[in-house]
């Protein structure tokens, strides 16, 4: 049987070698597209490689992007699940799973790429036998921004965390390409959010882009001896008023009335209501 020439394998090595570093080079390509946002005690927020990206390639999402943060945690406050051991629905995200996601979702969106999404997984404690002891719960989801919504696929919904070490229950993110078994049906109190068809998993939320917030110049202030005068004659020195009350922004006053409704302060009907009539004004 006919042996191989060194020369011949060196020259099969030498056409083969070229091909391997670039495999090499997409590998390592695709690993970079990972960046984590914010991590603490197994909980994160990431940005990732797009999921469907080998199935649907024209559907980019919209990153960078930039949207309010006390808007997104008040369309996630209005998220809620109705779960077997509860008698009424409750809120799908805990205060401090809000405080999180609203902080970190909208500094994520601002680094991601068009080829990137954001997964997360915030962890809510709750105390047991009046506060002797607690369990842990996780709830994970998978978040983009395209076609000027915020698109949101849930996960795990309030699993209990029973494995300390995450490969032997690993934080799995919601999917675009399968939906999710949740605990119970969410639901929303708020007009901006929509279910996408089929999915009870995947949440649009309406939110648009924040615009760039120019800085207002000040007039100079000029003293009294200092008054501007018109062909010689001294002007009148402005008289002293009362200043107006400075107007709060639409972002303060959705938190204010986020806070009034997570205290009982003020019932359900009253918050939507007030809520709507506040974002008419964008």
């Amino acid at each position: 049987m006919p042996q191989s020439s060194p020369r011949r394998v060196y020259g099969f090595f030498t056409l083969m070698l070229p091909l391997l570093l670039l495999a090499s080079g997409c590998a390592t390509q695709q690993l970079s597209k990972e960046t984590v946002v914010w991590q603490s005690q197994g909980q994160f927020v990431t940005a990732v490689a797009r999921e469907d990206q080998g199935v649907d390639r024209e559907a980019a999402n919209q990153h960078p992007a930039s949207i309010s943060g006390s808007r997104l945690r008040a369309e996630l406050a209005a998220l809620k699940i109705k779960l077997p051991a509860n008698a009424k629905p409750v809120p799908l995200f805990a205060v401090a799973q809000l405080r999180t996601l609203s902080e970190q979702i909208p500094l994520g969106l601002q680094q991601a790429g068009a080829d990137q999404d954001l997964i997360f997984a915030v962890v809510d404690e709750v105390p047991l036998l009046m506060g002797l002891a607690h369990q842990d719960f996780v709830t994970t989801g998978r978040v983009f921004y395209r076609g000027n919504r915020l698109n949101l696929i849930l996960g795990l919904v309030r699993e209990a965390i029973k494995e300390k070490d995450r490969r032997l229950q690993p934080f799995t993110p919601g999917s675009r390409l399968r939906a999710a078994k949740l605990p119970g049906a969410v639901t929303t109190t708020s007009a901006a959010a929509s279910f996408v068809a089929n999915r009870p998993d995947w949440i649009a939320l309406a939110l648009p882009e924040e615009e760039a917030q120019l800085p207002v110049p000040q007039a100079e202030s000029k003293s009294e001896s200092q008054t501007e005068t018109v062909s010689g004659t001294p002007a009148l020195a402005p008289t002293t008023s009362t200043p107006a009350r400075q107007e709060k922004s639409i972002e303060e006053r959705l938190r204010i009335l986020w806070d009034l409704q997570a205290n009982d302060l003020i019932t359900e009907e009253e918050y939507r209501a007030k809520k709507e009539s506040i974002l008419k004004e964008l």
